[in-house]
């Protein structure tokens, strides 16, 4: 078995999707709501938090624990009127740190679940691992942050956990909207070379071509670390549209140079957290108008996200919460209403069984999990996006939802 564990490893190394960049760490050490204790158990509830909160996850990392933590602030720190206890482990956003990470969570500290960790290949490796080398008395449900690659599911061992789902359910929907809504008929294709990226425009290509019968006039590879686009732009075609998938400071590198060049078409971006906020803050006016798809925005209208957004700029510094922390106030709010499910019984078959059931509100609103393959995927909301002024910033703005879909490509 251990040989397996490193043949998987060093596979998924080979393999590991792309993530946005992101900062952090701390612990959650307040304690006690005065909720009524409607459970026998007399110890804390405990849950492990696996994160790079160093290395190239590092800002993501600290986005998601404030989410986490907003959440649990949310709760009183307490389910059923027991105390949580946070254990936060920095994996320094290396895959074989994330596995020892795992054993260290669960063998020492206890955990009933875990957050994390970000990257594709380290969740993988560390489901893969808890389930097959750790066994099945010791299997903790790890509750992904982010969606991650359709590959995932085959090694999700009954554990994982992914309530956003795969990558390419935003690709299709990016698709599917641009044909059916936005009319376009033609675009150019402008990918990061990377798993996750490929897979969402393999699957916009499903929804924009295959089904809605759209042309591709030219499709680019653009290498990781990109920073000049300009013979990628030159490359483009007079299109209805230009649909790209770039992540982070290239994604503003990326539009700057759009913009420079007096390039027309619409920009289509399939991931609206690859081009965050502070991004956009950057960027100005020419960060205006570009279209996306996302699970999760501040500007959402409803009672449970303007509770969410102020009480997350309360308790960071007038931050405003992003899709990483929301990602973490999702998962902590799955372990919480499992546990309270399970009243209290947090044995890995208890509380598998109790999340593959769950319903909950969230600040995008109501997501449910279910048993897709070998992991318990999410059916929410997915999320039209489109960029513009409010408020003296650039924000994105929804304007368009698909209800309830299950966070897989449909086949």
């Amino acid at each position: 078995m251990k040989r397996l564990i490193v043949f998987l490893i060093l596979a998924l190394l080979a393999t590991a999707a792309s993530v946005s960049a992101c900062t952090g760490g701390g612990g959650v050490t307040e304690s006690m709501a005065t909720s009524p204790v409607t459970t026998e158990r007399t110890e804390p509830f405990r849950i492990g938090v696996n994160l790079g909160f160093s290395g190239a996850t590092e800002a993501e990392a600290t986005m998601a624990e404030h989410g986490l933590e907003t959440a649990l602030r949310q709760a009183g720190y307490a389910a059923l009127g027991m105390k949580v206890e946070v254990f936060l482990t920095d994996n320094a956003s290396d895959l074989i740190t994330a596995v020892d990470n795992s054993k260290k969570l669960v063998l020492e500290d206890h955990v009933e679940a875990m957050v994390g960790p970000l990257q594709p290949a380290s969740y993988a490796a560390v489901t893969d691992y808890v389930a097959n080398y750790l066994g099945k008395d010791t299997a903790r449900p790890c509750i992904s942050v982010f969606s991650m690659p359709t590959a995932n599911l085959a090694v999700g061992s009954g554990v994982a956990v992914i309530p956003m789902g795969v990558h390419s359910v935003q690709g299709y929907y990016m698709g599917k909207y641009a044909v059916d809504t936005l009319g376009y008929r033609t675009a150019n294709l402008i990918v990061s070379d990377d798993k996750a990226s490929h897979e969402m425009m393999t699957a916009f290509q499903t929804a924009f071509v295959v089904e809605g019968k759209g042309r591709i006039l030219s499709e680019q590879d653009v290498p990781s670390g990109t920073t000049d686009f300009s013979a990628f732009l030159n490359e483009m075609k007079p299109a209805d549209a230009t649909v790209w998938q770039v992540s982070g400071v290239e994604a503003a590198a990326f539009v700057r140079q759009y913009r420079d060049q007096g390039l027309v078409s619409p920009l289509v971006l399939l991931a609206a957290d690859s081009l965050p906020e502070a991004q956009l803050a950057t960027l100005g006016g020419a960060a205006l108008d570009i279209t996306a798809t996302c699970h999760y925005m501040p500007s959402l209208s409803n009672a449970l996200n303007t509770r969410f957004v102020e009480d997350h700029a309360a308790q960071w510094g007038g931050d405003r919460p992003n899709m990483a922390a929301f990602g973490g106030w999702l998962a902590m709010n799955v372990y919480l209403e499992a546990v309270k499910a399970t009243n209290g019984d947090t044995t890995p078959a208890m509380l598998h069984n109790a999340m593959s059931a769950l319903a909950l509100d969230t600040p995008a609103g109501t997501y449910t999990l279910s048993p897709y393959r070998d992991a318990l995927i999410g059916t929410g909301d997915l999320y039209i996006s489109r960029t513009v002024e409010s408020g003296g910033r650039v924000i994105w703005h929804p304007v368009y939802s698909y209800r309830q879909v299950l966070m897989i490509e449909p086949r």
